[in-house]
């Protein structure tokens, strides 16, 4: 069996039961919250974190076994891009007092995408954003059109990149663990799936950097003729 074959199969049997015990865990929560009992509530819902980071976890190799196994069909369609910013905007905004600023509202031209992957790569892009800016107080997205492309960046005033990180951001495993970025969570996935999902929407995805300063991530999709 190989390896992908083993963390593909490993990670399925764990998606089911994690995903119960996280909304078993909301729904405890939800009891617990509307009784005196703060403390026990408060637990529950660290336990609920816990158990949703895992399902994110889970569904990170998932993802990491079906593109190293080539089984990642993406199924493409007209898409607007804006209308994606903003609904990922508007989920993660709640989670966090960070403004995530949209600069510009411009009427984008469609590309062939995938709604649900293409959503993901904003997720990921800004959840990275905020989780890397402690203390700023605003994430600038700007959406841009020109040369048959469709650009989308996105930029934080966080900890920064050290040039020696910069070439290995995207890849499979890697975590940034230098100076200001070490200590925070996570398994170094979510940049690899990322820029996977854009090379196969025929895209490119690029960062700049400087340590203490800040990063822009920019998404460049081409514009397709329908």
């Amino acid at each position: 069996m190989s390896w992908y074959s083993f963390i593909g199969i490993a990670s399925h049997e764990l998606k089911t039961p994690a995903t119960s015990i996280h909304a078993y865990s909301q729904l405890l929560y939800e009891e617990l919250a509307a009784t005196p009992d703060k403390q026990s509530a408060e637990l529950v819902m660290k336990l609920s974190e816990q158990v949703a980071r895992l399902t994110r976890l889970t569904k990170d190799l998932l993802d990491v076994t079906r593109i190293g196994q080539g089984r990642e069909n993406l199924k493409k369609e007209p898409l607007d891009l804006m209308k994606i910013i903003m609904e990922a905007v508007e989920e993660l905004q709640i989670t966090t007092d960070i403004r995530l600023a949209i600069a510009e509202h411009p009427s984008l031209p469609p590309v062939a995408g995938n709604q649900d992957r293409l959503r993901q790569v904003m997720i990921n892009l800004l959840s990275n954003a905020i989780k890397y800016s402690p203390g700023t107080h605003e994430i600038i997205i700007r959406p841009e059109a020109g040369n048959g492309k469709v650009s989308i960046s996105i930029q934080d005033f966080g900890v920064g990149i050290s040039k020696d990180s910069l070439g290995k951001i995207f890849d499979r495993y890697y975590r940034l663990d230098d100076g200001g970025a070490a200590g925070y969570p996570g398994v170094g996935l979510g940049l690899y799936i990322s820029s996977e999902i854009v090379r196969q929407h025929g895209g490119e995805i690029k960062v700049n950097s400087e340590k203490n300063k800040g990063s822009i991530f920019t998404v460049s999709l081409p514009v397709n003729d329908y």
